[in-house]
């Protein structure tokens, strides 16, 4: 496992790293900003190998380390495996394009320990080596979570044993763009051998390879499963687990709404089910947390099903927000028997929030403050800063984007928890978004990632009275440049096309 952390190490160099720019780079950055920067006399060579020493009971915790750079040598200190990792590519960033680097002693710990990005191939769907060309550039940043967002109505993207027709029909759509296949396909799914067919799924085998992968870069790869909305690829091939009477939900215009098909909580097969598929998921990644949706779902479904009528009155249900609470504290009791803990969307504080939740704040801060001031984890990614499928810049010359404009300014701008926030200490992290609807090409994708992801890095690792835009828009730019020249398609920010 050591070898392949620090073969992992090598790969991350020679993604960040490599092709160096014709032009001398800025010298001694870094992103996220250390906590401490002690500039001492004297420089060393860029290629001196690092003396490495793990100590038990690391003051500066299990991510941080100490990075000592002297006329005499490098010397890394840490804690823990992930803490040297850290050092490693802060280190990586000093020496780019550097014969010697100044002398100087790095104090670096994290502020949050969850510093996410999430990416949704549903939508559309993105190959296994694409996932994992992303995972480098994320660990490059000391970005530690991989949402990663499987299944949706546009498209099963994960492999199971016991329900084939997911990944047989439920992956396939008979057109690409997703706006398409809404409003010319009547959101139809096919089969694989269909002409013009489009989609995809990962097998277990490539599951498994992402997740090791992820793990070798210290990322912790997060599955979501969505429980009980935006299930139509479900719906549309085992409709018995639908409400009776709405297993196709067609809405004024006769199509099949999408995101609105839900699982009937009032049928013991839908409970079944679920926890049949978190059955094989928990035998693919092994992550603390599951995240299991919880959000948009429709609710006049179950209050016109007799199956969830007589449900809520068998337990003496106030109305629908209860029956999904009931629901969710149901698959939260499966799944902590199993040893994991969930994770959902904010709506999952409706009607109750179950007793070990945690809480992502998307819909604004409020569900995440009002789940942290109760004691609960949270994750806080409010779209209004975190969701980069919004444009960066100026919309007559940016890339296709969604709900408006996101600059990096304004992302870089934000903070999960201000001192005045109660229950603050229940604060994980943060984490950007990246939705797929109009999301279709891979370079689009990375375009739509990067820049944006260093600013996520440093609001989730940097203190927050130490960060200062200014300071960190001339070591976006530059590294922009270096991860351009790596080959990835990078949001030119020097261009400033983008409202500040």
């Amino acid at each position: 496992m050591k070898a392949l952390k620090r073969l992992a190490v090598l790969l991350c160099t020679l993604a960040v790293a490599a092709n160096a720019q014709a032009k001398k780079p800025v010298s001694n950055v870094i992103i996220p900003q250390p906590v401490e920067i002690q500039m001492l006399a004297g420089s060393c060579r860029a290629d001196a190998v690092p003396v490495v020493n793990i100590v038990e009971d690391f003051e500066y915790g299990a991510e941080g380390y100490v990075l000592e750079i002297t006329s005499r040598g490098i010397k890394i200190t840490a804690g823990t495996a992930a803490g040297e990792f850290y050092a490693r590519q802060s280190l990586e960033q000093l020496r780019y394009g550097a014969k010697r680097i100044p002398a100087q002693r790095i104090i670096d710990y994290p502020r949050l320990p969850w510093r996410g990005v999430l990416l949704d191939v549903s939508r559309h769907f993105r190959s296994k080596e694409f996932v994992k060309k992303q995972l480098l550039a994320m660990a490059a940043f000391k970005i530690n979570r991989f949402h990663f967002h499987l299944v949706d109505g546009a498209g099963w993207r994960i492999q199971l044993d016991k329900y084939p027709l997911l990944t047989q029909i439920s992956a396939w759509r008979p057109a690409e763009y997703y706006y398409d296949w809404l409003e010319k396909e009547n959101h139809t799914y096919c089969t694989r051998n269909r002409e013009g067919v489009y989609g995809g799924y990962y097998t277990k085998d490539d599951l498994r390879e992402i997740v090791a992968f992820a793990d070798s870069l210290h990322i912790t790869v997060i599955p979501e499963i969505e429980m009980f909305g935006h299930s139509t690829e479900v719906m549309a091939v085992y409709p018995q687990l639908g409400c009776r009477g709405s297993e196709f939900v067609i809405d004024d215009k006769g199509r099949v709404e999408q995101g609105k098909a839900v699982y009937c909580l009032g049928k013991e097969a839908s409970f079944e089910f679920l926890q049949d598929v978190i059955d094989e998921v928990l035998e693919i990644f092994p992550s603390e947390y599951i995240h299991i949706g919880g959000d948009e779902a429709n609710k006049r479904h179950w209050k016109a099903c007799p199956d969830c009528q007589r449900r809520i009155a068998d337990l003496g249900l106030k109305d629908e927000d209860e029956l999904q609470s009931y629901g969710i504290a149901r698959m939260e009791k499966y799944i902590n028997g199993k040893g994991r803990k969930i994770i959902g969307w904010d709506e999952i504080l409706e009607g109750g929030l179950a007793p070990n939740a945690a809480v992502m704040s998307w819909r604004g801060e409020e569900g995440g403050r009002a789940a942290a001031a109760s004691g609960h984890k949270v994750v806080m990614t409010p779209e209004e800063w975190c969701y980069i499928d919004r444009c960066q810049g100026n919309p007559e010359v940016d890339s296709v984007g969604f709900h408006g404009l996101l600059s990096i300014e304004k992302m870089y701008s934000y903070d999960p928890a201000p001192a005045d926030m109660p229950g603050r200490e229940y604060v994980m992290g943060v984490q950007a978004n990246l939705w797929t609807e109009m999301v279709m090409r891979d370079n689009h994708c990375e375009h739509m990632l990067y820049p944006r992801i260093f600013a996520i890095a440093e609001i989730g690792w940097t203190p927050q009275e130490s960060r200062d835009y200014l300071k960190f828009e001339p070591r976006a730019i530059e590294l922009s440049n270096r991860l351009r020249s790596a080959g990835y398609s990078v949001y030119d920010m020097s261009a400033r096309d983008w409202p500040r």
